[in-house]
């Protein structure tokens, strides 16, 4: 792919230099020029949609103890800011809705949602069902669907108000939904059919054949797109991401040799910390 036609996502924002999922990191990503920015979406105690990363609060605001442990009210009265610089002091933990809202008709947006769900025997129920199917077709997804609600996984209240979010504010073509979760996943492809989603995954050194249940899963549900730890991304790795016209997204390259490869590689969209960077990086190669 031509270099100029590479999508530039901000990872958690322009978070290079503003606090990592802020609307200070968001603002400077849409001032810097960026395609889209990504972001991580997790459930509060009282079921609302909030933009973090870790499923603990100590590492990126003044608070403490898991998010899921705290109500809405609660995570607005942290401080997400100051970690970063005094600059900015103050600023807060934001909605889903504020982050999209903010988005709209402006910037693209890769929403993560984060895996929070003990799911293994799920999985693996689900992956002897799919034995008996040539592909994730309209029967096995009613009867996966039964499955993930039976298991009450709280995945699919994360997902299932993620997908609302985002259908009301008529942004379906504005988004990606991703997610390391091959649940989720399913669940988007089955009820937000109209949301591009992506599976995120990596090469494991130790074990290779994750990287090979990672594709088929992935080619199994359908996915519009794989989204892949760039240092696993080889020729090879390319020419079988891309089969079926899917797309491929590299994160997290803030290298500028590392940019060079992965786009040089044939890349559709780049996730980096440093949007401002990469931009530059790829207009140099034009």
């Amino acid at each position: 792919m031509a270099p100029s036609l590479i999508s530039v996502v901000a990872h958690r924002g322009a978070s290079a230099y503003a606090p990592e999922n802020t609307m200070a990191a968001f603002r400077l990503a849409l001032e810097m020029n960026a395609d889209a920015f990504e972001l991580d979406v997790r459930l509060t105690k009282d079921g609302e949609l909030v933009v973090i990363h870790d499923p603990v609060l100590e590492r990126t605001t003044d608070g403490a103890g898991p998010v899921a442990m705290h109500t809405l009210a609660a995570l607005k009265c942290l401080d997400a800011g100051s970690w970063k610089g005094t600059d900015f002091a103050g600023e807060r933990v934001p909605t889903l809705a504020e982050a999209l809202a903010f988005a709209k008709d402006t910037i693209g947006v890769y929403i993560e949602i984060k895996d929070c769900g003990s799911d293994d025997t799920l999985l693996a129920a689900l992956i002897k069902r799919a034995a008996h199917h040539q592909a994730f077709d309209a029967d096995f997804r009613r009867e996966a669907l039964d499955m993930i609600e039976s298991s009450r996984t709280p995945n699919l209240e994360l997902t299932r108000k993620t997908a609302d979010i985002i259908r009301s504010l008529h942004m379906a073509e504005q988004v990606v939904v991703q997610s390391f979760s091959a649940i989720v996943c399913a669940i988007v492809l089955t009820e937000a059919p109209d949301v591009p989603c992506f599976f995120i995954g990596g090469c494991h050194d130790e074990r290779p054949e994750q990287w090979d249940c990672f594709l088929r899963a992935g080619r199994f549900l359908g996915v519009h797109g794989f989204s892949v730890h760039y240092p696993c991304l080889t020729g090879d790795v390319m020419r079988s991401l891309k089969a079926d016209n899917r797309t491929v997204a590299a994160w997290a390259v803030d290298d500028v040799a590392a940019i060079r490869r992965v786009a040089a590689l044939g890349v559709d969209a780049i996730i980096t910390n440093r949007p401002d960077v990469c931009r530059r990086t790829l207009a140099s190669n034009s």
